[in-house]
């Protein structure tokens, strides 16, 4: 599959091969980027605490607080939803990466599935509304912790 075949479509306007096919290329390309990736002070283990301290350098270190929507802010909403969504996997025995449902605002996307109420997780509006709730509307820090804990306690359901 060429990149000129979803140059000027939406998700949830492929195929789901198309999209399952734009998944692996995803789940590949940050797997590579995670696995020599040195972040300064964080051990990049997969675990919660890794997690939150990941996010929080983006706060402190990467995220364009003048535009939720610059460049940069994209390529870390997609790095923590990859991160996020392999530390919850990794965590659990019955977590997957799938594409959302036919039907659903999910469709097409990068979600995490398995959950014990069938929630599919889209990890990129979730990672983007944690961080713009954080470093945009002012929300303290903690909303970081909460928000990654109850992710944990969803995921040993």
């Amino acid at each position: 599959m060429n990149d000129s075949d979803f140059d000027s479509k939406e998700l949830y306007e492929l195929t789901a091969v198309q999209a399952t096919e734009l998944l692996t290329a995803f789940l590949e390309r940050e797997e590579t980027i995670f696995r020599g990736l040195m972040i300064e002070g964080i051990d990049l283990d997969y675990s919660r605490d890794s997690v939150i301290h990941l996010f929080e350098y983006v706060l402190a270190r990467e995220f364009d607080r003048g535009d939720s929507k610059a460049p940069v802010n994209n390529i870390w909403f997609l790095r923590l939803a990859y991160y996020f969504g392999e530390s919850l996997r990794k965590d659990s025995n019955h977590l997957y990466w799938t594409i959302g449902k036919a039907g659903t605002a999910e469709e097409n996307h990068p979600v995490v599935a398995g959950f014990g109420d069938k929630t599919e997780a889209a990890l990129i509006p979730i990672v983007r509304n944690i961080l713009v709730a954080v470093a945009i509307d002012g929300e303290p820090f903690r909303r970081i912790q909460r928000a990654v804990d109850a992710w944990f306690r969803s995921a040993r359901r």
